[in-house]
C-alpha cells in the first residue's frame, strides 16, 4: 500500500523572499479565495520561522 505524507504548503515558505514571491504569484494570478488561502500560509509560515528564530536563540543562550 502506497502511503502518502502530508503536505504542508507554508513549510515551502522559508525565507521572507520567498514569502514576497508566493505573494506576488497570488495578487496576480489569484481570486478572492486564493488570496486567503495565501495569507493563511503566509501567516503560518511566519510562525514557524518565528518559533525555529526564538529555540535557535535559546540555545545559543544555554551554550
Amino acid at each position: 500500500m502506497l502511503e502518502l505524507s502530508t503536505f504542508s504548503f507554508p513549510e515551502l515558505l522559508d525565507s521572507e523572499i520567498a514569502i514576497a514571491e508566493y505573494w506576488r504569484q497570488v495578487l496576480v494570478d489569484g481570486d478572492a479565495g486564493e488570496i486567503a488561502r495565501a495569507l493563511d500560509h503566509i501567516c503560518a509560515a511566519r510562525l514557524r520561522m518565528s518559533s525555529e528564530a526564538s529555540t535557535v536563540s535559546a540555545e545559543s543562550r544555554r551554550n
